[in-house]
């Protein structure tokens, strides 16, 4: 059983296969009871993706121990597709992904639901306040702007009529306006890279900066609920746990978790303060360019971070969906296995469609250029098929 403090961290999504290793121990372990015995809360992630099932949001409750906190992603469907657009049918998609998560709220479980806008959202607090005047207000709500027209006072003062959380980012694109707009206050630390954002390794002094702006909201909210989304290589535990010993809340398994993430990354060379130096992104491009013509290398740029999910990620197999096709490169068999219909009709000509030039673009520089290279190299030796 937790006694919950008031600030409660954790990271965004725990069921990385490149987090065994660095964290778990195996890839049969029980991924959410090894991570919820050190942590008192989660951003279920998957739910931006898909909706979950019953008696997987059921499974959820029964891994974790007592006092622990979800929060989720609300589904892609309401704030991407449909655009939070009630006349679209935004109420009626939204309904359907509360009453799923309604065990956890009546259980306390679920701490609130996060509505991340997609970047191409600009102001329009006409739609947002229809929406959430709209929903089940039994559920607390932390919405997240990704288009910076939304940073303004009038925003803010919205939030706070309909009591729901500004979200506090930390990103390259967005400044890290530390609002609090109703009695809890959620925070999610993307991370400074490039290509994505999330391939990064926050640094202590990085870190500490943090520290007294936590303490700080702290003094005006009833809770703070964070999440580290930089969840290459294990990143995302460690930096989590630097976080809660800066801050007083580490005991003994968050210190021996934090001395086996840091022998990992001293044995792997990975865990510097920004993704790998070895592999440039303008390698990256100028390998892209060699395999991908130019309007769908411009097409594939246009795909937003939200529409790429990785599901796996280590040097010699990814896996991963784009939009709603999936990818699976294998660099030990030399395969590429992708279910697109521009791919199945050009995959002989060893040429990249729109959707796999957005997953190299999505993958650390260290990870893509030795695919690129050896595609490029001799593209007859791959076997580029198509998914049934």
């Amino acid at each position: 059983m937790f006694r919950l403090t008031g600030i409660l961290l954790g990271t965004s999504g725990w069921s990385y296969d490149e987090w065994v290793g660095p964290f778990y121990r195996s890839k049969s372990e029980p991924k959410l009871r090894r991570y919820s015995s050190l942590f008192e809360t989660v951003e279920i992630d998957s739910t931006f993706y898909s909706y979950p099932a019953e008696r997987t949001v059921a499974g959820m409750m029964r891994a974790v121990p007592e006092g622990f906190q979800f929060t989720a992603k609300v589904p892609g469907e309401v704030t991407h597709r449909l655009g939070l657009d009630v006349d679209k049918g935004a109420l009626e998609a939204m309904e359907r992904f509360t009453k799923l998560m309604k065990p956890m709220l009546v259980k306390s479980m679920l701490a609130c639901l996060l509505l991340q806008l997609p970047p191409s959202m600009k102001y329009s607090p006409e739609l947002l306040e229809k929406f959430l005047e709209s929903v089940d207000r039994g559920f607390r709500y932390a919405v997240e702007f990704r288009h910076p027209s939304w940073i303004r006072d009038e925003t803010f003062t919205l939030l706070r009529r309909l009591e729901a959380a500004y979200t506090i980012v930390d990103e390259p694109l967005l400044p890290p306006v530390a609002e609090v707009t109703t009695d809890f206050a959620y925070v999610r630390w993307h991370g400074r890279g490039k290509n994505p954002w999330y391939n990064y390794h926050y640094t202590e002094a990085e870190l500490r900066g943090w520290v007294d702006k936590l303490q700080s909201i702290k003094c005006s909210v009833r809770r703070v609920y964070g999440y580290f989304n930089n969840h290459f290589h294990g990143y995302a535990v460690h930096n989590c746990i630097q976080v809660l010993e800066m801050l007083g809340q580490a005991d003994e398994r968050h210190k021996a978790v934090k001395t086996q993430l840091e022998n990992y990354f001293m044995m792997t060379g990975i865990g510097g303060g920004e993704e790998s130096p070895v592999a440039s992104y303008e390698e990256k491009m100028r390998l892209l360019s060699s395999l991908v013509d130019i309007p769908r290398l411009r097409r594939a740029s246009e795909i937003a971070d939200e529409q790429v999910q990785i599901i796996t990620a280590s040097p010699n197999y990814i896996e991963a969906k784009i939009k709603e096709y999936t990818a699976i490169v294998d660099a030990e068999k030399m395969m590429i296995i992708h279910d697109c219909e521009d791919w199945r009709k050009g995959s002989m000509q060893n040429r990249l469609c729109k959707h796999l030039t957005r997953l190299f673009l999505s993958l650390p520089e260290d990870t893509a250029i030795p695919i690129l290279k050896s595609i490029k190299s001799d593209p007859s030796a791959w076997l580029f098929e198509a998914k049934n």
